[in-house]
């Protein structure tokens, strides 16, 4: 199988979550077999070797140039097979729209995409191999599909201990992840805004809970919270700077640990192959 980028070229625009300033995107196609921001004449790939932060959203950064709070848009592009495009961003944010990756999916499906003369590697692991940080842990394992089991665990009634698990794919994505919201909760609302955070938030592009339940109205769908986990682990793990293929049993991760992880795994040994490779075998699963 081949890369793939868009067919033409698009433009979108929005607010910042944490900055609150508008930004202009604009996605064009490219053969250079990366995904490439660029801004104010920087190129900035997406991969981890570019991470500067991981408070709050996760920021790239170059030659004393940044963009913030790219997970939503890595999501949707390492589900729907993007491997090559540039995108120039006139912000230092992506913005945040209604706070899922729903319009990337929506812009995508509606531009195509198309082939570049390049093949497509993914990266995968042939044994297991866990990362640990305080009560956290991801744990990849063998797998010939993209699967999550994710457990979020949260001092909260509706947010302790719940687990689900996926098949990751763009069917899946489209219908259970990518319109799932961001969230967050009332009691450090004002701690973010002391920080000069979420200077673009409102109760339109996150879920907010107060102590008892959601004061902003209802779920888009069961376990909205845990499935915009799944959404930012995805957008996080593109940052290996290719598409993955395996299991992830992640238990209470967050942006922090997910790009401590990738670092930790592209260094281990014998993990970057070619799918499908001749007389390849996987592990069985486990969990743990």
């Amino acid at each position: 199988m081949n890369m793939q980028t868009i067919r033409k070229e698009f433009t979108l625009n929005g607010i910042g979550l944490h900055t609150g300033k508008k930004v202009n995107l604009h996605f064009i196609p490219s053969d250079h077999g990366k995904v490439t921001f660029i801004s104010k004449g920087i190129n900035i790939d997406a991969h981890y070797d570019n991470v500067i932060s991981t408070n709050f959203a996760v920021t790239l950064g170059r030659s004393g140039v940044s963009i913030s709070t790219v997970e939503h848009l890595l999501s949707a592009l390492h589900i729907f097979g993007i491997d090559s495009i540039y995108i120039e961003i006139d912000g230092p944010e992506i913005p945040i729209f209604e706070g899922s990756a729903r319009i990337f999916v929506d812009a995508i499906k509606s531009i195509g995409t198309m082939d570049i003369d390049e093949k497509r590697t993914y990266f995968t692991v042939t044994e297991p191999f866990q990362v640990d940080m305080d009560d956290k842990y991801l744990l990849f394992l063998p797998s010939k599909k993209f699967e999550v089991k994710y457990t979020i665990s949260f001092n909260h009634p509706l947010l302790d201990k719940v687990t689900e698990e996926f098949i990751l794919n763009k069917k899946s994505y489209e219908s259970k992840i990518c319109f799932s919201r961001t969230f967050t909760f009332v009691n450090v609302i004002e701690g973010l805004r002391e920080k000069g955070l979420i200077k673009g938030g409102s109760l339109d592009n996150a879920i907010v809970l107060d102590d008892d339940g959601i004061v902003n109205g209802d779920l888009r769908i069961e376990n909205e919270w845990l499935k915009h986990k799944v959404l930012d682990l995805i957008g996080d793990i593109y940052l290996l700077g290719k598409p993955f293929m395996g299991r992830i049993v992640a238990y209470k991760s967050g942006h922090t640990l997910d790009v401590k992880a990738i670092r930790a795994i592209s260094n281990h040994q014998r993990t970057v192959y070619a799918i499908p490779k001749p007389g390849y075998q996987f592990l069985p699963h486990f969990n743990k």
